[in-house]
């Protein structure tokens, strides 16, 4: 971890860079979150110890729930149960800023600067250690849409379908872009997430 050596937020007691893999011959996708919080260190530690399912249970649910509200599907649905399977099953799973994070503490809340550095520093080597091409990636978030935006030609960009969504989140349901469903229906931004919705569930449909 030494590549982590000059981050304020760097600790030797973690296992970082946080992330959920798939086996390989799994992988459909790859679905990036902002940041973990220190919530998280405990049930990960022991989803690694083989203590359950850990990855349907944090933003993979989340983005589940945001997709079945907005979309109105059953839960039995078709839809939702190739959504279901891909998200949990089919999905590596990593983040922006890959130390926990913590808004309760000053030092350890979220800065889009240190997220930066995290991504310059892993997002490349994950692509080749998981082998992140013709994949299907989903970036939650205004954070990761600018840093992808300002990054255009990344690798994990390139030969890949890349889907942009809100962070899935419940607060986060306002005028902008957002899961909120109650918009008029030449909303911008609510026309943009559907458009994005359909082209996730077509590509997962096959």
């Amino acid at each position: 971890m030494t590549l982590c050596v000059e981050c304020p937020l760097d600790s030797r007691d973690i296992d970082h860079p946080i992330c959920v893999p798939q086996p390989s011959d799994l992988l459909k996708g790859c679905i990036i979150s902002r940041d973990p919080t220190f919530e998280f260190i405990a049930p990960l530690k022991k989803y690694k110890n083989g203590g359950g399912n850990f990855q349907f249970n944090a933003p993979p649910l989340w983005l589940y729930e945001r997709i079945q509200y907005f979309t109105g599907f059953e839960p039995g649905s078709d839809e939702m149960k190739k959504l279901k399977t891909f998200l949990n099953l089919q999905c590596y799973w990593t983040h922006f800023h890959k130390c926990p994070t913590n808004k309760n503490e000053h030092d350890f809340r979220f800065k889009y600067s240190n997220g930066e550095r995290c991504a310059d520093i892993w997002f490349n080597s994950e692509v080749l250690k998981y082998n992140l091409k013709q994949k299907i990636v989903v970036l939650l978030g205004r954070d990761l849409q600018t840093y992808f935006q300002r990054n255009s030609n990344h690798q994990l960009l390139q030969n890949n379908h890349v889907i942009y969504l809100p962070h899935p989140s419940s607060v986060n349901c306002g005028t902008g872009w957002s899961w909120n469903k109650d918009k008029p229906s030449d909303d911008k931004y609510k026309i943009q997430v559907e458009e994005e919705i359909d082209k996730l569930l077509s590509l997962i449909g096959g």
